[in-house]
């Protein structure tokens, strides 16, 4: 039996035994059926699609309570290796059926994928050069994220020597009553002054993000705002806010009633900050709620293609890493039409696909076999 076999049969194990968290949505638990899919998408892509790459790394130091991710606080010593062989591994397979796809833009995710160690993010770079057909570019969106009480001198060197022309820190709040009140590890303001300025000091060509949530317990609208500035101050590339989002994960359990409060004060909060002078801005205005939201600074060149969390157009994700919270052609995947429509994976539904999703509904629920 060949590796690309081997690695084919260690996924259906993988795929049978794994619990899913998705309620009600019916499962395709075989790899070749999600091969059979993806290739169907490929024969049938319009000329202006491109295939985004998003690899989860599910670690982090601790769970944040707001976090609606499918994230685990470290608790093996070998959680690395386990993640570097998993992403291989689905590697080996995937790269088979898009070795003649580009993949124009990618985002290395979390948890905390700064976690890894410098020759750990060396050994994910090789592998993505290795089994993909990227396309490194100024034009395309190459990032990964830094936990800033991770960051040191060996790993931004790492990056500097490859392909990442993207970072992007997850920041949240600055204030500290805020974070220690969402069980959020505590950095200082000079600790991230300094990580920032010692990232714009390792290479002037990349862009640095910054997130910032808002509804965070015990944050108020001032401090939300306060910290945007501060940003803005920095001058960096670009800052994204998004809310606190309703979801099971995170245990939020707000009424629709304080949902739709939430989202109007968001509006409110986001129009007293969108008139930045150096900044273009994204997001909620004019009375219409955006969930994530984005100040764009001027100076910074475009990227013509990005990730985008959410799909629009013809951004089409393959997702890969254990313990995933994306789709992906390694997690169960649900009713097609539903993901159709959600804009992630197929733009139009040929007809083979319908037939295949039409099979599925005839099954009840039940799971594919």
């Amino acid at each position: 039996m060949n590796k690309v076999n081997t690695i084919k049969n260690y996924w259906e194990s993988y795929l049978k035994k794994t619990e899913f968290s998705w309620r009600r949505r019916r499962k395709i638990n075989e790899v070749n059926n999600i091969i059979n899919i993806w290739e169907s998408y490929i024969k049938n892509r319009f000329d202006e699609d491109y295939l985004t790459m998003y690899i989860h790394f599910p670690y982090c130091l601790q769970k944040c309570s707001y976090c609606m991710y499918r994230t685990h606080a470290v608790g093996k010593e070998d959680y690395v290796k386990e993640f570097l062989d998993t992403v291989e591994a689905q590697f080996m397979i995937a790269s088979q059926t898009f070795k003649n796809e580009s993949i124009k833009a990618l985002y290395i995710g979390g948890g905390s994928p700064s976690l890894m160690s410098a020759n750990d993010m060396e050994t994910l770079f090789d592998l993505i050069s290795e089994y993909w057909n990227a396309e490194f570019s100024d034009d395309n969106m190459f990032n990964i994220e830094l936990h800033s009480s991770q960051i040191t001198d060996d790993k931004l060197k790492a990056i500097e020597n490859s392909f990442i022309n993207r970072i992007s820190i997850g920041i949240q709040s600055l204030d500290e009553d805020v974070l220690r009140a969402n069980k959020r590890i505590y950095i200082t303001k000079n600790i991230i002054h300094e990580n920032i300025s010692k990232i714009l000091a390792f290479n002037k060509n990349l862009r640095l993000n910054v997130d910032l949530m808002y509804g965070l317990a015990g944050q108020s609208d001032e401090s939300f705002i306060s910290d945007v500035n501060e940003f803005v101050k920095m001058n960096v590339s670009s800052i994204t806010m998004y809310g606190y989002r309703n979801t099971p994960n995170n245990n939020n359990r707000r009424t629709i009633s304080d949902d739709n409060t939430f989202m109007r004060n968001l509006i409110n909060v986001m129009d007293k900050i969108r008139n930045q002078e150096n900044y273009g801005f994204l997001g909620s205005s004019n009375g219409i709620y955006n969930e994530w939201n984005v100040l764009i600074n001027k100076s910074m060149k475009k990227f013509k293609y990005e990730y985008d969390p959410v799909p629009r157009y013809f951004n089409n994700i393959v997702s890969f890493g254990p313990h995933l919270g994306h789709k992906s052609m390694f997690q169960s995947i649900r009713t097609l039409i539903e993901f159709n429509e959600n804009g992630t994976f197929i733009q139009e539904i040929p007809k083979e696909i319908i037939e295949y999703s039409e099979r599925i509904n005839e099954l009840d629920g039940a799971e594919l076999k």
